[in-house]
């Protein structure tokens, strides 16, 4: 593996940090800040407008200052890093989380958006490996962040101090990508040991993917990202107010969410490259619902700690594959950077959709609603290959 690439997975891993930062503290921050619960995912959603105006805006702001990816990418970590250290002077009220929360979400899409594109360049066609690969190192990130808040809540860490180690953490790593990748500042689109130095869209003759498949792709993503961000950002919570657990055990929910999600990321590398796009989608997409169903119907705590893990697992390796798919099948940079922006849409809904069950006090058909999605999504896939298979046969 390239250290181009390990670089950039680096980024991921901060952006994972960041977006991950305020979900685990929903119930401290509530307390602290005299903030309701339900407000949270107010933020979270305006957090995932912003990530998505950035993804759809990136061309442009890239074309008229003449900038390259990795420029946005350098923009994007000094922005986190610069949003979670002030966190502690300026997260006084819900109006100061809501001002807050925006640029970190530009920083996000800034980050791993175009981070995104970079890979799906530089990795083989036909191959969502490499995006998987990345993926799994968010979902490290991700898991970090949640032991970020168990260990430091454990030690009796303030939230202040927690933002402060999420800031320093992603200073580290962005002073890492800075200090590897300023060729690239200095010589956009020149080659160094072989590698392409700024993305560009493929050849567009390859493409086998008509309008259609496209739209079913992008209703794929929000699907998805939906399943995903009301995890991400209700489980502990839920968890919490279900089981009556401390903030710091239920951190561990979301946790095990997270570690499935890694597992089921690096589990793509082992399979052959021609089964990493489609195949992977179809048979992840119907293990979701099956786990899902389980979790809407099972009771018991130790039992639905250990399907959030393998719900986990089956989530894993779906969202970078969507993206791949997209890259191989669209051969555009600006569909493929267009998939990860609607997806953070999806990021918006999926929050609302919790705040909405917790301030209607109907937080008790949470995994009911995991369930439907998990049908949505398997839904949308199958209609996605049906059109894709049709349209590779008319290009035939």
């Amino acid at each position: 593996m390239s250290p181009t690439l390990l670089t950039l997975f680096a980024t991921i891993i901060a952006y994972a940090v960041s977006a991950n930062s305020v979900a685990p503290l929903i119930s401290t921050l509530a307390g602290r800040l005299n903030v309701p619960a339900a407000f949270f995912g107010i933020f979270i959603v305006v957090q995932a407008i912003s990530f998505a105006a950035a993804s759809f805006l990136g061309g442009f702001v890239k074309a008229r200052l003449r900038l390259n990816n990795y420029h946005l990418m350098a923009g994007g970590l000094g922005l986190i890093t610069l949003a979670l250290l002030v966190a502690p002077a300026v997260l006084r009220s819900a109006a100061a989380i809501a001002v807050w929360i925006v640029p970190l979400g530009l920083a996000g899409a800034s980050v791993e958006t175009f981070a995104s594109v970079e890979i799906s360049v530089l990795s083989p066609p036909a191959s969502s490996k490499n995006l998987n690969i990345s993926q799994a190192f968010y979902s490290a990130g991700a898991f970090a962040a949640t032991q970020i808040v168990f260990l430091g809540l454990g030690a009796g860490l303030d939230w202040q101090g927690i933002f402060i180690v999420f800031g320093t953490f992603t200073l580290a790593i962005g002073l890492l990508f800075v200090l590897r990748s300023r060729a690239r500042f200095r010589r956009p689109g020149q080659e160094e040991d072989g590698e392409t130095l700024a993305a560009s869209d493929p050849a567009p003759t390859a493409s086998v993917g008509s309008a259609r498949v496209f739209s079913s792709l992008l209703s794929l993503m929000i699907a998805y990202v939906i399943l995903e961000s009301i995890a991400a950002s209700w489980l502990a919570y839920i968890f919490e107010v279900t089981y009556r657990l401390t903030a710091r055990d239920a951190a561990l929910a979301l946790a095990a969410f997270w570690a499935g999600v890694t597992l089921g990321r690096f589990a793509i590398v082992l399979l052959p490259d021609r089964w990493t796009l489609w195949p992977a989608l179809l048979a992840c997409s119907a293990a979701l619902l099956v786990l899902a169903g389980l979790l809407a119907g099972w009771g018991s705590l130790h039992a639905r700690f250990a399907l959030v893990f393998l719900l986990g697992l089956a989530a894993g390796p779906i969202w970078p594959t969507i993206v791949m798919t997209t890259a191989v099948s669209c051969r555009s940079e600006h569909r493929t950077a267009a998939v990860v922006g609607v997806g953070a849409l999806g990021f918006a809904l999926g929050p609302l959709l919790g705040s909405l069950l917790v301030r209607l006090r109907l937080t008790s058909y949470y995994f009911l609603v995991l369930a439907g999605t998990a049908a949505a999504i398997l839904a949308i896939c199958l209609a996605s290959y049906t059109m894709y298979r049709r349209a590779a046969a008319r290009g035939a």
